[in-house]
């Protein structure tokens, strides 16, 4: 038992950085709802946050989130919140021009978890993810991109435990030929697509690695209405902007993991 009581504030202001480490940025009304913690206090200890480096405000969206300097709180760990920041401009152009949502993932034990979407900035959105989707890895486009890219240590460690599991999408992991056929084809084209037999139906998915010191961290993808055009015209339209986007993300990962060591 510790022999004083804890210093309120930095027990607040943890509890705050957690709350945003866990989303893509959070507003002082969300924040207050979940902690109960008085709005003024709030602001003081994000103002402190924000301060030392470790919290940026978002002025288009009135909303706070984590900064890459959290990652001097694991220290090796290049990790997702740093991937989140470099990937949300170019995420939120691809919107902006291409009008579908953009979502950013990366892996997660067993799946792809999204961290980042712009799904509240598309007019065209085909759904709203629940925060934190989860997206199998052999029938997702975010996982086949992935797995595809990753290193093949990383591939066999993740085949294997996927033999284990019970989730109905896994059932291809008892077929290497179906496997070898999907990263083939993946890494031949640089890019997958959502296995068309999951729902929803309504709409497709296309996703493509984020790639650092030759494999996989992370993926980018995009989501349209499979009314809206065929496969063939989606890659003819979004695949070299995805990809293009994409080597920009990686070029600032690099450039951010540079600046955290000066």
């Amino acid at each position: 038992m510790s022999s004083f009581s804890p210093v309120r504030s930095v027990t607040r202001a943890l509890e705050l950085l957690s709350l945003l480490n866990r989303d893509r940025g959070s507003s002082i009304a969300e924040l207050h709802m979940e902690t109960g913690l008085p709005k003024p206090t709030i602001v003081r200890l994000l103002e402190t946050l924000v301060d030392t480096g470790y919290v940026a405000k978002d002025p288009g969206r009135a909303e706070y989130r984590v900064t890459n300097s959290v990652e001097r709180l694991s220290a090796g760990f290049y990790g997702s919140p740093l991937i989140v920041q470099a990937a949300r401009d170019a995420a939120l152009d691809l919107t902006r021009r291409l009008k579908w949502p953009i979502t950013v993932a990366v892996f997660d034990n067993d799946a792809m978890v999204v961290l980042y979407s712009t799904v509240p900035e598309s007019p065209i959105s085909p759904g709203r993810p629940p925060a934190f989707s989860r997206y199998r890895m052999l029938t997702r486009a975010h996982g086949i991109s992935f797995l595809a890219f990753c290193s093949e240590e990383q591939r066999e460690l993740i085949v294997s435990s996927l033999l284990k599991s019970k989730h109905p999408e896994d059932r291809l992991a008892n077929s290497p030929a179906m496997i070898a056929r999907l990263i083939s084809e993946a890494r031949k084209h640089g890019y997958a697509f959502r296995d068309s037999r999951v729902d929803p139906k309504i709409s497709s998915s296309m996703a493509v690695p984020l790639v650092l010191n030759g494999e996989a961290i992370g993926s980018l993808g995009l989501t349209y209405f499979t009314s809206a055009l065929s496969r063939a015209q989606a890659i003819e339209r979004y695949v070299p902007e995805l990809q293009k986007a994409a080597t920009s993300v990686e070029d600032k990962i690099r450039l951010l993991m540079r600046g955290r060591y000066k």
